[in-house]
């Protein structure tokens, strides 16, 4: 876009008389202002100025104003190469500059494409764009399309063909001055070492762009820098510094009325909100992002939006609104492509299918899924994809446990993972086999399993990975009572994750080995382990591994009578549980995994009984009652009695924030990065950033339920867990009347019998499985 002041300078330039008209030093200062102001609206002005004259029987005109703006351009930013391209071209016979001028459209013409039909539509313009250039001998021509053509394989995620064009771009366009496509090339090559994690080598390669654009004053390319060296901040867990770059890249594209780099701007910083559970910004800044995207007709980045909103509402728990957004994807990834897209947005519908329990759904989605990718490329690369959709489909049938079937799709991804040569992922299709197995109590064959996968992982040098799973098979040596060996395994998995800093895992080591100690009778090796291991931990955010370590050293304390210091650690065992919500989506594991988490307020109140305080006893009850319902709450959004107006919004951001702990520290604990997107929409979530965000977002849930205490206090007492004691209990019964409450454990199941007057506890010695 020109501004106006731009607009008339072209107008008195175009008049009939220009080429004769009396030198002007007030309009060529006017002029040179408006290239240093705006030089990309006086090289857009050059560009079309050209593309007219190459079409005019009398260019004489033409000519003399594309003159006058590279001149313009060449005095603003001391570039000659505008210029020389206007003397090339005004030597140029007539049919080589109308050559040059349909190769410029026809680059034009693919910049377009990509955006409204897809990579192949744009290739095919932009290569016929090269083809046109090197019939005259246009290198500026030809280093611009093979610029573009990298660009487009990049936004497709294709980085080995992008950097190949690229590089290609590069070498033509560097030893004839074009700064502008240099620039180019090198900025997104920047962000191909970026998206290799190379950040150091992409950090380098976005101050050497940014240094070739300074040459040209090319605002919108230095725009486009910002934004990617905030992303690079973002990885580095930097999350002010990544905003405030996001920020500046925003205000100058909008600025400049640049709309759809502004749209790669708003999405980051949605991308930058959601991080840090500030969903409600998130999806805002999202839909901006789509109402610009779409204006301009560009329907496959606007898909991709709608997937980052599904994105957004499946972690939010609004299925419906996430199985909307998803299917809107659908529909432009079906007619555009690419077929990586549509199989990415099925196997996303079908997870939103079995969050929703609606397990046929799910498996439509994944079938049509695999009918895709084995409609596309083959060989390897068909392989991977096929592998990748049958590991999910085994987890989806293990989470509704259909064993068979997911036996039946772990050996499949196994087989076409060794097909498409991926050790990484043929061990981890070994470890769900094995994992599976143990849900069996298949324990000889799980460890055949497990030890296969370990086999690569050391193969293919994942000392972290191999770590882990050497963890695991001491757990499953452990349950074939082999103790010598699960101590010897479980022994060098702590050696190997002490090596490796990883303190969260030399502490689970750890409090396995104490485990171990308690299955061999040995209580003060295995209390002195499991306070070790809570020492080693202090300084991680770990609480699925933190519960488990308090709960066995209270079991430990509690076997050798050390009441008082049992009931401290099963009250920490209870706190840290509590931190994590419901994160097993099936019925029937997530009342296995409860069961882990019930046990401590079981013993627990077995503690406060010995210790003679029944009240605190039945609160312990009451406490897992609780604990169970925020559970319920966590599986899907809720809306409250309280949800209107002011209050709603603090109830919806309550449960906005809590999620975002459980998914920020479930990706802590598994040190593995989440990209929901590939490209732009995704930056690397790496764990120092996720690190960053946990510890704002924490902030932030702190703050806000003291906030609702005050304006929500009927909210507020639900989202703690608060319960009734049973003074207040007895308070509210009359004469002749009892509560009775039951607490069921692994061993036995207490009644409590509650009066006005008095608390009681039968021991009905009924076991939880009984």
């Amino acid at each position: 876009m020109i501004g106006t002041g731009v607009l008339g300078l072209l107008l008195l330039l175009g008049g009939a008389a220009a080429p004769h008209r009396a030198h002007d030093p007030a309009l060529d200062s006017a002029l040179v202002a408006a290239a240093r102001a705006n030089g990309d609206a006086i090289r857009d002005s050059l560009r079309r100025t050209l593309i007219k004259t190459a079409g005019d029987s009398q260019p004489a005109a033409g000519l003399a104003i594309a003159r006058h703006l590279a001149e313009a351009l060449a005095a603003a930013w001391n570039d000659s190469f505008p210029l020389r391209q206007v003397v090339r071209f005004e030597a140029w016979p007539i049919a080589d500059r109308r050559i040059k001028a349909s190769a410029d459209s026809l680059r034009s013409a693919g910049n377009r494409a990509l955006g409204r039909k897809g990579l192949a539509a744009a290739l095919h313009e932009w290569r016929e764009s090269y083809r046109r250039s090197a019939q005259i001998g246009d290198s500026a021509g030809m280093g611009a399309a093979l610029g573009n053509i990298g660009a487009g394989f990049y936004q497709s995620d294709e980085l080995d063909s992008a950097d190949h064009y690229l590089t290609r771009a590069r070498a033509i366009a560097e030893p004839i001055g074009d700064w502008r496509t240099v620039g180019n090339a090198v900025g997104t090559l920047a962000e191909i070492q970026a998206d290799r994690g190379a950040l150091a080598w992409a950090a380098d390669l976005y101050m050497r762009a940014a240094d070739f654009r300074s040459r040209t004053g090319d605002a919108r390319g230095a725009a486009a820098d910002r934004n990617n060296l905030g992303l690079i901040a973002g990885r580095l867990g930097d999350l002010g510094r990544a905003r405030l770059a996001f920020d500046g890249a925003f205000a100058s594209n909008r600025a400049a009325a640049r709309d759809e780099p502004a749209a790669a701007n708003l999405i980051n910083l949605g991308n930058l909100s959601s991080l840090e559970g500030d969903y409600p910004h998130a999806d805002e800044r999202y839909r901006e992002a789509l109402a610009l995207y779409r204006a301009h007709g560009n329907r496959v980045d606007a898909a991709s939006v709608l997937r980052a909103l599904g994105l957004l509402a499946l972690q939010r728990g609004n299925y419906h609104q996430a199985l909307d957004r998803f299917t809107e994807a659908l529909a432009v990834f079906r007619r555009t492509g690419p077929a990586a897209d549509e199989i990415d947005v099925r196997r996303e519908i079908s997870l939103t299918h079995a969050a929703m329990g609606n397990l046929q759904g799910a498996l439509i989605q994944l079938r049509r899924a695999e009918e895709l990718a084995g409609r596309g490329h083959s060989g390897a690369d068909q392989a991977a994809e096929l592998a990748q959709l049958a590991l999910v489909h085994a987890d989806l049938a293990v989470q509704f446990n259909i064993y068979a079937d997911a036996e039946r799709h772990y050996v499949r991804a196994e087989q076409l993972f060794r097909e498409a040569g991926d050790s990484r992922g043929k061990a981890d299709a070994e470890s769900g086999l094995g994992l599976l197995l143990a849900l069996r109590s298949d324990f000889p064959g799980a460890l055949t399993r497990i030890s296969l996968a370990l086999r690569t992982q050391e193969s293919i040098g994942d000392p972290r990975s191999a770590a882990l799973t050497r963890l695991l098979l001491g757990a499953i040596q452990a349950q074939m009572d082999d103790t010598t060996a699960a101590r010897s395994s479980i022994a060098r998995a702590l050696s190997a994750l002490r090596t490796l800093g990883d303190a969260a895992g030399e502490a689970a080591a750890m409090g396995a080995l104490a485990d171990l100690a308690v299955q061999e009778r040995l209580p003060l090796e295995a209390e002195s382990q499991y306070r070790i291991a809570l020492a080693r931990l202090d300084s991680a955010v770990a609480p699925a591994i933190s519960w488990r370590l308090h709960s066995g050293l209270g079991s430990v304390l509690r076997g050798r009578g050390a009441l008082d210091e049992a009931a401290a650690e099963l009250r920490a065992a209870s706190r840290e549980g509590e931190r994590m919500s419901a994160s097993v989506r099936a019925g029937e594991r997530r009342a296995a995994f409860s069961s882990d988490k019930g046990d401590v307020y079981a013993q627990l109140a077995y503690v406060e009984i010995a210790r003679g305080n029944l009240d605190s006893a039945f609160e312990a009850s009451e406490r897992l009652r609780a604990r169970e319902l925020l559970d319920l709450l966590a599986q899907g959004r809720v809306t409250l009695p309280v949800s209107g107006g002011a209050n709603g919004a603090l109830a919806s951001r309550e449960q906005d924030l809590r999620r975002q702990i459980d998914v920020l520290t479930g990706e802590l604990e598994s040190a593995r990065t989440v990209g929901a997107l590939r490209g732009p929409l995704a930056p690397e979530r790496t764990s120092v950033a996720v690190r960053e965000a946990l510890a704002q977002v924490q902030r932030r849930y702190g703050d806000l339920l003291l906030q609702m205490r005050e304006s929500q206090p009927q909210y507020a007492a639900i989202v703690p867990g608060r319960v009734a004691s049973a003074r207040s209990v007895r308070a509210r019964l009359g004469a002749g009347e009892a509560l009775l409450d039951y607490l069921v454990g692994d061993s036995t199941t207490l009644l409590f019998v509650v009066t006005a007057d008095t608390t009681a506890t039968i021991d009905l010695g009924v076991s939880r499985h009984e």
